[in-house]
């Protein structure tokens, strides 16, 4: 037992690449464990905040959120992460410099698009006065550019292997404020709604792009001297559109469910759905990840041993 747990040890420690993946992975891991667990539990809070019926309105309106910013960033988060480290290590600063450039720039313009062409269908076709989803959906939208950035400086800062800076601010810190905020609120006034919860995710996704963005650049700045950017438009965007389709595929069947209920169902039933639903995939993103290992183990012993035969 001491023999393989010293065995371990080393090959965690241990100055090779080996040990350093396995470091980084390993915290990876523990941040999304860790931030899984955070937000479903301040969701729980949020729920006892807000009461069903409001619940259920505040996570309508955050899945448009999240469906509207993942597409807004014209998947340079993956294209970023595909690029960034070839161009480090074969010497391509300017390229470098230039695909972070351009990839928040693109994917900024994209998302205020969004935002105004979203704030005006909510404000010509929602009703405001009778709708309870307009305002919230109003204050989403303007939290669609914030989310897009982050989302963004994720994929820089996985592709530079700043897993703190990358992982942390996207999925710990921005959850954190949201909850700070509407405690805050509380606090004052004795009680909250889907749009103070709304406008705590604006603050929070604020404070968290600035930060992210202050900690990145500094980075960056210690990491590359010289500043010039070179722009490889075609390249660049003739990857990031298919990577786009895909992941856009991928993200609106994992959140049409909740955007097609609204049709259908009250906001206290979308609540009960949302809940019942971030329960079965937080058991399963926790079953999966501690089997995995194994799972990749075993995989790897029946390859050896078909070889041999």
């Amino acid at each position: 037992m001491k023999r393989k747990l010293r065995k371990l040890y080393v090959g965690l420690m241990g100055r090779s690449e080996k040990a350093k993946s396995t470091r980084k992975a390993m915290l990876a891991f523990g941040i999304r464990l860790m931030s899984a667990a955070f937000i479903y539990f301040s969701h729980v809070i949020l729920a006892r905040w807000l009461g069903t019926r409001e619940f259920g309105i505040y996570t309508y309106v955050w899945t448009w959120v999240v469906i509207l910013g993942s597409i807004s960033t014209l998947g340079f988060s993956m294209v970023m992460v595909k690029h960034l480290p070839s161009y480090f290590k074969h010497g391509k600063v300017a390229e470098f410099l230039g695909l972070m450039f351009l990839g928040r720039i693109f994917s900024l313009v994209l998302a205020v698009l969004i935002t105004i062409f979203g704030i005006l269908g909510v404000y010509l076709w929602g009703d405001l006065a009778h709708n309870m989803y307009g305002i919230p959906l109003i204050l989403g939208m303007v939290c669609i550019p914030l989310f897009a950035l982050v989302d963004v400086q994720e994929g820089m800062c996985r592709a530079n292997e700043w897993i703190y800076l990358g992982l942390i601010p996207n999925y710990l810190l921005r959850p954190f404020f949201v909850l700070i905020f509407s405690a805050s609120f509380i606090f004052l006034y004795d009680e909250i709604d889907a749009q103070v919860v709304m406008m705590g995710c604006i603050v929070g996704s604020f404070l968290t792009a600035v930060i992210q963005l202050f900690l990145i650049q500094r980075r960056i700045k210690q990491k590359v001297k010289n500043q010039t950017k070179i722009y490889l438009w075609k390249p660049w965007i003739g990857l990031a559109l298919p990577l786009l389709l895909t992941d856009s595929f991928m993200l609106v069947m994992a959140n049409t469910d909740i955007v097609i209920l609204e049709y259908f169902m009250q906001p206290e039933d979308i609540a009960v759905y949302y809940a019942a639903v971030k329960t079965t995939l937080l058991e399963q993103f926790i079953y999966l990840r501690l089997c995995w290992p194994r799972a990749i183990n075993l995989l790897n012993i029946g390859m050896m041993m078909t070889a041999k035969n």
